[in-house]
């Protein structure tokens, strides 16, 4: 008990004993960095901004998170047109090329759904029938 006391009452002297601004100034100063490394910091913080700058446009273009590291990559390379990264293997684009055409005539079907008004009870009929059209 004698133990506790007497940790407790140095711990308390220690704390009043050190000025408050010391432990102010540093959790609020940015570690200092080395003269010879001030290049190499700048450089990093320059493309952290880049790369930010870069995350930025993925998000207000809405890239999906799967595409996002592909869509930094290129547009840290400069490439200003949007191309949308492709995640299927090569021997298998044309198939994915067949069912884009194919998702395109649905989803005009259901667009043509919505503009009619069709019940949901009535809407796989009517997309079934517009894809035989």
């Amino acid at each position: 008990m004698c133990v506790l006391r007497s940790t407790a009452v140095i711990l308390a002297l220690i704390m009043m004993s050190a000025p408050e601004a010391a432990f102010g100034q540093a959790q609020s100063q940015p570690a200092a960095v080395a003269p010879e490394h001030q290049e190499m910091a700048a450089k990093r913080a320059q493309e952290r901004e880049k790369i930010n700058n870069c995350q930025k446009q993925a998000t207000e273009q809405k890239i999906l998170p799967r595409d996002r590291p592909q869509f930094v990559i290129n547009c840290l390379d400069g490439a200003t047109e949007r191309n949308q990264p492709s995640v299927v293997a090569p021997e298998y684009q044309e198939l994915a090329a067949k069912r884009a055409k194919e998702k395109e005539r649905v989803d005009n079907c259901q667009r043509q759904a919505n503009e009619q008004k069709v019940l949901p009870r009535d809407r796989p009929q009517f997309v079934t029938n517009c894809l035989d059209k």
